[in-house]
């Protein structure tokens, strides 16, 4: 054999060396990313299934009123909110206006009204009051999280009831975030109605909140309404995957795009069956400002688009707004979702 036959047979076993070890360190390094991923995906996992802020369903079914947790107040020393049974008369009202069942069953609500607000008892004070219900604390508020809660009236003298947020403790001075002011007047609105709000939309993942539903009574020097309220719940992402997974009906509103926007915003909302929507957008006092659908919409996906006007056709100031989706089934269900869009020029 000669010394160059020699040579390029040592060349040979010196890059198939190489290539070996070049092969097995390879194999190392995929082994240490297999376990680098591994790794993260645990980590995932772990914050995904980390405690997110929930409040289980209050249907107010249990003796004590307030419920366990749960309190309530008002600015003049009225009783305010109040616990009522089902087919009772309430009180304030006519006999023979009862107290309906409540969406889902059961035999007590909660329950405010003009007369639960007069301090005074005798009607001629004339002033407006206030009377709370305020939720236990809910720990750890996630992305995804949503209140929802049914509620329903009687007449239309002009009572309102707020949604309130306090992220600092359940004194009533400390409810400084507005969720929504929802408006009771027009035909048709005494029946139940649930309502959804993303709490994210108005506090920061993570922060420990206290929910509150203030009722604001007009006059007192005159009747007003009255509003009852249940099935009140905070639900997490991870229960509405659920409830997604195991096929139950579902209307989504989805977040309008851009936000902040100027001069127009897409909004899309999905029906899971035919049904009467209504799409209006509102300002912070709960003002209609625009009305953006109405009609009977078949299931499916629709996306609408809103230039910042109002009906008349004129463009609005900059600031926050809110934009409701009203959906009513064919047998009378009725489901309201909400969410917060900026206008900034």
């Amino acid at each position: 054999m000669s010394k160059n036959s020699s040579k390029t047979i040592a060349a040979v076993a010196m890059l198939l060396c190489i290539c070996t070890i070049l092969h097995a360190q390879e194999r190392v390094n995929a082994s240490r990313t297999e376990n680098s991923v591994k790794v993260e995906i645990m980590n995932t996992t772990a914050q995904s299934t980390k405690s997110s802020g929930q409040l289980s369903r209050e249907s107010f079914e249990e003796d004590t009123f307030p419920p366990a947790g749960w309190k309530k107040a008002t600015n003049f020393g009225g009783t305010g909110w109040a616990r009522g049974n089902v087919g009772m008369d309430v009180p304030g009202f006519s006999p023979g206006s009862v107290f309906d069942a409540p969406p889902d069953g059961g035999q007590f609500v909660a329950f405010t009204s003009w007369l639960t607000g007069d301090a005074d008892g005798s009607l001629t004070t004339g002033q407006q009051t206030a009377q709370w219900l305020i939720t236990p604390r809910i720990m750890n508020v996630q992305n995804g999280d949503t209140l929802r809660f049914y509620l329903r009236y009687f007449l239309e003298y002009g009572d309102t009831l707020d949604v309130l947020i306090s992220t600092t403790d359940d004194s009533t001075r400390s409810f400084t975030t507005k969720v929504a002011t929802l408006a009771f007047s027009g035909p048709g609105n005494n029946e139940w109605k649930q309502y959804q709000f993303t709490l994210t939309d108005f506090v920061e993942p993570g922060s420990d909140i206290f929910i509150a539903f203030r009722e604001h009574v007009a006059n007192t020097s005159v009747e007003g309404d009255a509003l009852f309220l249940d099935l009140v719940e905070v639900t997490s992402m991870v229960t509405a995957i659920n409830e997604r997974l195991e096929g139950r009906s579902h209307f989504q509103l989805y977040q309008n795009y851009p936000n902040p926007f100027n001069p127009e915003t897409t909004i899309r909302y999905n029906m899971p069956f035919k049904g009467q929507a209504l799409l209006a957008i509102y300002d912070l006092t709960g003002r209609r400002v625009a009305q953006l659908e109405a009609g009977v919409k078949n299931a499916g996906e629709y996306v609408i688009r809103w230039d910042g006007r109002d009906s008349a056709g004129n463009s609005v100031t900059s600031g926050i707004y809110f934009y409701r989706l009203e959906v009513k089934s064919s047998n009378g269900a009725v489901v309201v979702l909400t969410k917060k869009l900026a206008l900034v020029k």
